[in-house]
Formats: structure tokens, sequence, C-alpha cells
């Protein structure tokens, strides 16, 4: 079923944690053939009123045998066209909110085949403007420089979707179903746009189920992506693993802050 319907709630309650960008961190990034940085978790999704903290924690893991330096510092987050391509630089006028966060260390030497956890808290300012901001705390290793004198860095980071709570919108909506609902096969897949039109991301599911014309599900969907405030958010469905033969009906469900 279709939803084009925009749902509205005051923002009340802390979101779980999510699933990061496959597109923006990978579980771990080598450098070396024995060296690498994994980081833990890959998002925090956080709700905290004006004057109130947050205490966490991340945790860096080398996996390689080698030892290496790195270092830790937050930085802006926003993602550009529908296709959610990560930006870490801030929009002009846009709040920063490095001077928010406190770490127990901005760096350390990790051991290889160590772990080490660095805590973080988050001070939120009595006047600060309810609303979401985003950013990424980083952990990067940088590479000395190679014989063209060039420097690298690898890093990967921990997104972090905070929300300062007040008097907040949440509400969502399909926008455009691009997927017949009767295909032949091999099934084509589809296309689903999905727009955040409030104050506060949500998480949408997709559920997409192909039937044959007696009524068996060969072939399911599923997919959980993270809608940002004010943006419109493109999901691709894959039929490329759906059946090869026959003709096939397809139901098409999302929902939108627990509802379809």
């Amino acid at each position: 079923m279709e939803s084009t319907r925009a749902f509205r709630s005051l923002r009340v309650a802390t979101f779980g944690i999510l699933i990061a960008y496959s597109s923006l961190f990978v579980p771990a990034l080598a450098h070396a053939a024995t060296e690498s940085l994994t980081v833990s978790p890959t998002s925090v999704d956080l709700t905290v009123k004006p004057g109130d903290s947050f205490q966490g924690s991340i945790q860096a893991l080398n996996k390689g045998t080698v030892g290496y330096s790195y270092k830790i510092y937050v930085s802006p987050y926003r993602v550009v066209g529908e296709n959610y391509r990560p930006e870490f630089t801030a929009l002009p006028g846009v709040k920063q909110i490095s001077d928010w966060f406190t770490f127990s260390r901005l760096g350390a030497q990790l051991n290889p085949n160590a772990e080490q956890s660095t805590s973080y808290t988050i001070q939120v300012p009595r006047n600060a403007v309810p609303g979401e901001y985003d950013v990424v705390i980083f952990q990067y290793v940088q590479q000395p420089s190679n014989s063209a004198g060039v420097v690298t860095q690898q890093r990967v980071g921990t997104i972090i979707y905070l929300t300062v709570t007040g008097d907040l919108t949440q509400a969502g909506k399909v926008e455009t179903w691009q997927m017949p609902w009767l295909q032949t096969a091999p099934v084509t897949g589809g296309v689903v746009r999905i727009a955040d039109i409030g104050a506060a991301h949500f998480v949408a599911r997709v559920n997409v189920s192909i039937s044959d014309l007696f009524g068996g599900k060969p072939y399911q969907y599923n997919v959980v992506r993270e809608i940002l405030p004010q943006t419109i958010r493109r999901i691709d469905i894959n039929g490329k693993s759906g059946p090869k033969y026959g003709l096939f009906k397809v139901q098409r469900t999302v929902y939108i802050l627990g509802q379809i």
C-alpha cells in the first residue's frame, strides 16, 4: 500500500541505535597490509533537553599487526541530493556544536590487536534552539608523507544524530513510487522517494513483496533508511535477485513514523 499522507507528532522519545549509511562509512579502513582501524558504534541517535548532558563512548579497534597513533575530532555532517551524498562542511548560518563536546582523550597510541575506548560528554546549552544537530566523531590515522611529499589520512566515524527537544514536529510522506504492481519476470525493481517535511529525522521501513499468481512469495525486499529533516531520499529497489520467469504481483509498503 502506498503512503502519501504526512504524519505529525511531537518529538518526545529517544530513538534507538541506527544503522549508519553504508555509502558513508565502511566497517574498517585499512591503509597497510597489516594495519587497520575500525570504529564502534557507527551511529548514535540522541534526544537531549536544553541544559542537559549526555555521556557516551566510542571504541577504536586495531585488528592488524602494526600499531599506530590516531586522533579524534568532531565534524559537521549533512547530505546533498536525493542519493544522500555525505558532506562534512557546514552550511552558512548553521549552528556548529563542536564546542558542546568534550573527550577523555583527543588521541592515543593503539597497539596491534587492541581496542581502546574514549568517553565523551555532550553538554547542551540552556538556550539551545530546539532542532536537529548532526555531526560525526572522526577517528583518523595520519600516514607519513610519501616520496612526493603527500600526507594521507584514513578515517572512520560515528554519526551522532542529536535532537534538542522542544516544540518540534515530525512529518514524512512518500513523494513517488516507481514500481508497477504487476510485472513479468525478470522483475526490474523500482524506486521510492521519501520526504521528511518535519524538524527531526525518522526511520523509514520499505517492504516489497513479489508473489506469483498462485500466492507464493518467491522474493521479498526489506530495507531501513534514515530520512533527514527537510530532505528527500531516493531508495532503489533491487529486483535482480527476484524470480526469473512468470507473471508476478508486487505489494509495496512504506512505514513512516510507525504508520503505513
